[in-house]
């Protein structure tokens, strides 16, 4: 009889553990992955990632953090997403509310078929549950019907096609290593180069090279990663780009560009009033409820032999 009683007990303590800490830290994601979804039907998923409470489906989960991960692709206008419930929290670094945009996009400046131009995002979050299917369904919108615009601007401001590489090439370029006034150089045999490093909230870490580049693929390559709560040293902004207009690598272009990058982001935190608060860890609240398991057991062996 004592043992049926303990082991009532065990249960009652288990199952206690469990919900508070699912009350406590974790919140309903999706969790799925859509392969391909054209740019005309960016809002409408297929059934197995659909949310439907007529359908029996196993696409959430409770999990510490939800995540997403979308690539636009606007040669062929399709979209790769992956949801996924995630108990890594390392990049909340404790805090809840929280939540995270890391942005990256490549862009071929020359005016072909071929050219690369795509968008990948990846954001996480711990405020709500699905938290990350809410920001996909309210940002997809803007970069779907707004941005190739943006983009295209992006390549005019730094690419003409019709201009030479060679002895005839008139363009200059900004050498930063050069001191005083005047620093541009001749570049008659590659593109002009920018690379500017921008930490929002730390600026004493920024960085800027320009130059004349030997490599003569004409590209825009972006990184942008933003924090809510703010980050000192992790909110950043890395602009990287090659093209072949005369001194198109000079500051005012260089922030130029960023500003339009920036604009057509939208980072706007869906957190209303961000609060620092401490996040209490799921493994010490696991830790927890198997040593009360533990000694548990104990008091049943104790029970039973003695």
């Amino acid at each position: 009889m004592r043992f049926f009683c303990c082991l009532i007990f065990l249960s009652c303590i288990f199952v206690k553990e469990s919900f508070a800490t699912n009350d406590n830290n974790y919140i309903l994601c999706t969790s799925c992955s859509i392969v391909n979804l054209p740019f005309s039907h960016s809002l409408t998923f297929p059934s197995a990632c659909q949310n439907d409470d007529n359908l029996p489906t196993n696409i959430y989960g409770y999990a510490l953090a939800c995540n997403i991960k979308y690539h636009l692709d606007y040669n062929t206008e399709q979209i790769n997403i992956i949801f996924n419930a995630s108990n890594d929290t390392s990049v909340f670094e404790g805090q809840k509310p929280s939540e995270y945009l890391i942005q990256e996009i490549k862009l071929d400046l020359r005016n072909n078929s071929n050219q690369q131009n795509e968008i990948q995002r990846t954001y996480g979050c711990n405020i709500k549950d699905n938290c990350a299917r809410d920001f996909y369904l309210e940002t997809i919108g803007n970069l779907v019907t707004g941005v190739q615009s943006q983009l295209d601007s992006i390549r005019r401001k730094l690419q003409n096609d019709t201009l030479l590489i060679g002895n005839n090439s008139q363009r200059r370029c900004i050498n930063s290593s050069i001191a005083g006034n005047k620093q541009s150089r001749r570049c008659q045999f590659g593109l002009c180069y920018a690379n500017y490093t921008n930490y929002p909230y730390n600026h004493e870490q920024n960085s800027k090279t320009q130059r004349c580049d030997s490599d003569n693929s004409p590209i825009v390559n972006s990184y942008i990663k933003y924090h809510e709560p703010k980050s000192i040293g992790k909110d950043k902004e890395t602009l990287e780009y090659r093209c072949n207009k005369n001194v198109c690598n000079r500051n005012d272009r260089i922030l130029k560009i960023q500003r339009i990058i920036t604009e057509f982001t939208k980072w706007n935190s869906t957190i209303s009033k961000p609060v620092m608060v401490i996040e209490k860890k799921a493994n010490s609240s696991m830790k927890q409820t198997i040593a009360s398991y533990i000694v548990v057991l104990f008091l049943i062996f104790i029970q039973i032999f003695i």
